[in-house]
């Protein structure tokens, strides 16, 4: 059986499905620059359905400017869960974007 440890290392490297920042925000190309989801169940019959991942559209570019002025400790690889605590304006629904489905 895996220690709490090894259960926190996990979860930091594979996170999960909630809002969150992957990666190191003062260095983005170090980790994990590049994701993609893969649907395993059968698609929507809407033609127009994008599923289900979202994405924050810009924060990449002004994320290391917002931990600065958030005072918050900017994430430094692997999977950081955005909070309601600590991150209100980030986890608004209306800012959020569904990732277009390639055809």
């Amino acid at each position: 059986m895996a220690s709490s440890a090894e259960h926190r290392s996990i979860f930091k490297l594979q996170g999960g499905t909630g809002k969150h920042v992957d990666g190191d925000v003062l260095d983005p190309l170090q980790c994990r620059p590049f994701q993609a989801l893969v649907q395993l169940s059968p698609p929507p019959r809407d033609p127009g359905a994008q599923g289900s991942l979202k994405v924050l559209p810009g924060f990449h570019a002004a994320s290391a400017h917002f931990f600065e002025v958030s005072g918050l400790p900017p994430p430094a690889g692997g999977f950081t869960p955005l909070t309601e605590h600590d991150h209100p304006d980030l986890i608004d629904e209306e800012l959020w974007t569904p990732v277009a489905r390639l055809p």
